[in-house]
């Protein structure tokens, strides 16, 4: 039956695809539906008729966006694994050097899809770089705020601040209102979220008054409060933060704000909670919980998302019915927190797990690659030296050959002239003996052979520099000695063993179970990229001179920097780095 439905679905879109492609707003909208109503099967399938429809975009914007869109869907139902392909093989086929101006925006959010999938695998440097690939980030709030976040993770917490305050900088010098109120904003939320609820108080307070006196943004008023409420609560003035909040929660549902209202209500609860208002509270908490309401305000978004929020009014109502006495319902909500809390961690595990391999994955593949694309350039390589080779035999054919056709002209010249000379002898004999009536025709006959002569001896002249200067041009081609060849093939020959001990160890480090890598990263979170890759070298029981080759440095150099590697671990100088290692396989 249910093979059956989805056959008529299928043909159904089948038939209906010519008219959606020429309509991409219709796509979208049966898209956004199917996901607002968590249907998986005809969400992606309405995000791949969107991502055809937008295939012959000329400039590839409306692609990108299509398949970011997809991205979005399949993380949406925690398919981390795909989504996190999709992306890496969208950013090498369409952005990075391949980007254009045109495609920059789209870009970015691929760029910044990777940086929270970065946060998920907690790989902080990594989710930064990929925010740093962005276009044009120097005029996005959001560019701002979310390295601010990167540094928070990386608990830095000056850089933070720093960031935020230089984008609320920036936009003033610009004029702009919107981004002003954007940039003041989310200073706030990284003021607060390191706890220096002062700062964050007045930069909440600088946005509503922004908001107020320019009247843009108005739809951000609710949120602004709702932010500056949980501040004024944090630093115990609980009745401006309930004032606060109470606006947030009335403007957030007008809004479909749907967040920003839950979190105004957890927060008003947290007061009535303190005020000892625990049937106020436990009412506006329970209503969240009941008939899945939660759910139904908030199915845009994950279920991380999701089960973050219900984990913090499970927490309330916890600690509300402890504090009103009514052990049963405090029993009733710790068990619904304890199997909401393991779902969540098997939930963040399960995705963490699937992107580091996927990751793994990637790395694998684009060493492969790499590999390929030395193997091409090796055979470029060889087809080189056969050319050079074919080269220089040609090179000695022509010298051979000259040297033999200047030996045949000079022996032919020799010749030719001994037959002149032989000639010229017996005609003066044959004069000698003529008699003084034919002396006219004897100098007549004397002068014709001296011109003669002159001529053979102008040609004579002008062959020997021809000769010369081939035989220079031949010479040239003789200056490079049989020692500079032989060298030029030992070298090219190291060369072609050095690419292929690096393509070897590539091969061996990418077949190391994944699970070493990850071990050695949860037991010595320090270690850098650099130490991972001579753990993996040591493991594979690779000499000091074959660490040395591959890495291009000396022995001792790898000592020492095994040396470096042990005090990292916290190894004593006795023990066996490989045997200690080898335990992790």
């Amino acid at each position: 039956m249910i093979a059956l439905r989805f056959f008529v679905l299928f043909f159904v879109g089948l038939m209906a695809f010519p008219a959606m492609a020429q309509d991409k707003g219709n796509i979208y909208s049966r898209l956004n539906f199917h996901r607002s109503q968590l249907n998986y099967d005809s969400a992606i399938y309405y995000n791949n008729a969107l991502i055809a429809a937008c295939a012959s975009d000329s400039n590839n914007t409306g692609h990108i966006t299509a398949i970011f869109q997809k991205a979005n869907t399949l993380t949406l139902f925690n398919k981390y694994s795909e989504a996190f392909q999709l992306v890496l093989t969208t950013q090498n086929e369409f952005c990075g050097e391949k980007a254009t101006d045109v495609t920059c925006d789209a870009c970015n959010y691929i760029y910044r899809k990777l940086g929270e999938f970065m946060v998920l695998m907690q790989d902080y440097r990594q989710g930064m770089r990929y925010l740093e690939m962005t276009c044009n980030k120097e005029d996005l709030p959001q560019y701002y705020y979310e390295k601010a976040l990167f540094y928070c993770y990386l608990n830095q917490p000056d850089s933070a601040l720093s960031i935020t305050a230089k984008c609320i900088a920036t936009q003033q010098q610009k004029g702009n209102a919107n981004k002003l109120i954007s940039a003041y904003n989310n200073h706030g939320i990284i003021a607060r979220r390191l706890e220096q609820y002062n700062e964050a108080i007045e930069a909440f307070s600088n946005a509503i008054q922004t908001i107020d006196s320019t009247g843009t943004a108005k739809n951000l008023r609710p949120i602004v409060m709702g932010n500056l409420g949980s501040c004024y609560n944090a630093v115990g003035n609980q009745k401006q933060a309930y004032e606060c909040l109470l606006i947030d929660a009335e403007g957030s549902m007008k809004a479909r704000a749907f967040l920003s209202y839950i979190n105004a209500v957890v927060n008003m609860a947290e007061i009535e909670i303190e005020q000892q208002q625990y049937d106020v509270a436990m009412q506006r908490l329970s209503a969240l919980l009941e008939n899945n309401r939660i759910d139904t305000l908030l199915k845009q978004y994950n279920t991380m998302q999701i089960n973050a929020q219900k984990l913090a009014i499970l927490e309330l109502l916890m600690e509300g019915n402890k504090l009103r006495g009514n052990e049963t319902q405090y029993e009733y909500y710790s068990k619904q927190w304890i199997s909401l809390n393991k779902q969540e961690s098997e939930l963040k595990m399960q995705a963490h797990q699937a992107l580091v391999e996927e990751y793994s994955a990637n790395a694998l593949r684009q060493v492969t690659q790499q590999m390929e694309t030395e193997k091409q350039l090796m055979e470029q390589q060889m087809m080189v030296m056969e050319k050079e080779e074919e080269k220089k035999q040609l090179s000695n054919w022509l010298l051979i050959s000259g040297l033999a056709f200047s030996t045949l002209l000079l022996l032919f010249l020799f010749w030719r002239y001994r037959a002149v000379q032989t000639k010229k002898s017996i005609i003066k004999e044959a004069e000698l003996s003529l008699a003084k009536k034919e002396q006219e025709i004897l100098e007549l006959k004397v002068k014709e052979e001296a011109r003669s002569v002159q001529t053979l001896s102008l040609e004579l002249m002008a062959k020997k520099d021809v000769s010369k200067s081939l035989l220079g041009k031949l010479h040239e081609l003789e200056n490079v000695s049989k020692v500079d060849l032989k060298k030029m093939g030992m070298f090219i020959q190291n060369e072609l063993d050095l690419k292929s001990t690096r393509a070897q160890l590539q091969h061996e480090m990418g077949e190391l179970n994944v699970a070493f890598y990850s071990e050695l990263k949860v037991r010595y979170p320090e270690l850098t990229e650099t130490d991972l890759k001579l753990a993996a070298m040591i493991v594979m029981n690779m000499s000091n001179k074959e660490i040395a080759i591959s890495k291009s440095i000396t022995p001792e150099s790898v000592k020492i920097a095994k040396n470096r590697l042990k005090k990292k671990m916290g190894l004593a100088g006795n023990n066996d780095l490989h045997t200690h290692l080898s335990e992790l396989l």
